[in-house]
């Protein structure tokens, strides 16, 4: 009976903590959530306040021949807190008519008077990078990283160049190339001046997010070569795949080693497999590319196809410091053995010295 009041005890002790820290994390997020109401507010007023100021400039300006409408009609679509505001001197002409023995004239006279400009200025590196977190891949997220880039647009105002900025943080810099290619001269100037410009850069961005999108592959369905006649298998194995890792040309300065790092006992597999599958992510071609750890299988539809993609593969290995092991590869091969398995006309089987090895496997015991 002791021992289970001890235990009641003790239990209550431990929910009365846990109920005391729950308290003072609610207090915490009270205090925060208080505190960025406070900044929001005080955002909002002073955008406001820079708003009221600009109208009065603008409308200060009586003696000045441009058309108020006319500006706030083009201020109207850039955003409050974008706007740089210059004063200068704009040369006016005034008509001045005078009599002079019956015939009149026009004398042309100048006057000074204080001119408002607008200038879009474009969002900070910073703004940038935080925003391209809050967007994120729209490559491996398409659909998500469009809403929310959408989101953005409509909120804070931004250009098509906003756009690229925002996105190419996260691309490699082979899409980046591809994207200011699929855009073209949307991104000459500061701002697009012409709303229908201004859409149909939108429009081409949305295309080539929807166009880049990385396609899931199937592993049980070997998929876009299932069920073909002519589709062709390449299987590598990168040389000392398991024992040898790169290192920096300043760490083997520095630290009296070799361009690569060899494990006397060659048991790295994961530190390799990540290596290799970050870079393979930057190779960009029509096949399918399966990677698991240092084994790599491309599959492609036809023959022509397959041959190019797989010199495009050998040189992007080659340019990454990764060598191939020749006596284990298969090229060209409409039947090709992965990872003890056997695979051809988009089906997969377990190969025979598989079965064998696990046919004759011991039967556990229990010692």
């Amino acid at each position: 009976m002791k021992q289970q009041l001890d235990n009641l005890n003790r239990d209550k002790e431990v929910m009365e903590r846990k109920l005391k820290g729950f308290q003072d994390r609610c207090q915490e997020l009270k205090a925060q959530l208080e505190n960025e109401q406070k900044t929001k507010t005080a955002n909002v007023q002073d955008t406001q306040r820079v708003v009221d100021q600009n109208d009065t400039d603008m409308t200060t300006d009586s003696d000045s021949d441009t058309d108020t409408d006319d500006c706030e009609g083009a201020t109207a679509k850039l955003r409050p807190l974008r706007v740089n505001i210059k004063k200068g001197k704009k040369r006016t002409e005034v008509y001045l008519q005078k009599t002079k023995k019956g015939n009149v004239l026009m004398d042309r006279e100048f006057r000074d008077s204080d001119v408002v400009q607008y200038k879009y200025s474009p969002p900070t590196s910073k703004e940038v990078y935080e925003w391209s977190k809050e967007v994120g891949n729209v490559r491996k997220d398409t659909r998500s990283a469009l809403g929310r880039l959408e989101a953005l647009k409509d909120i804070c105002s931004l250009s098509v160049r906003d756009g690229f900025s925002i996105v190419s943080v996260n691309l490699s810099s082979a899409d980046r190339k591809g994207l200011k290619e699929a855009l073209g001269e949307t991104l000459s100037g500061e701002r697009l001046t012409d709303d229908r410009a201004e859409t149909e850069g939108w429009k081409k961005l949305k295309a080539w997010c929807r166009k880049a999108q990385q396609q899931k592959v199937d592993w049980n369905e070997i998929t876009r070569c299932k069920q073909k006649t002519d589709e062709r298998f390449f299987s590598l194995s990168v040389r000392y795949g398991l024992s040898i890792v790169s290192v920096n040309l300043s760490s083997a300065d520095r630290k009296s080693l070799k361009e690569a790092l060899v494990w006397l006992n060659g048991l790295i597999p994961e530190i390799r497999k990540g290596s290799l599958q970050r870079r393979l992510k930057d190779f960009d071609s029509t096949s399918v590319v399966i990677q698991y750890i240092d084994d790599v299988l491309i599959c492609s539809e036809d023959k022509t196809e397959h041959e190019r993609d797989v010199r495009q593969l050998l040189d992007f290995m080659y340019s990454k410091s990764h060598r191939a092991n020749l006596e284990k590869a298969q090229l060209c091969q409409a039947e090709v053995i992965y990872l003890g398995q056997s695979i051809s006309q988009g089906e997969r089987r377990i190969t025979p010295s598989c079965c064998e090895a696990v046919k004759t496997h011991p039967i556990p015991q229990t010692i």
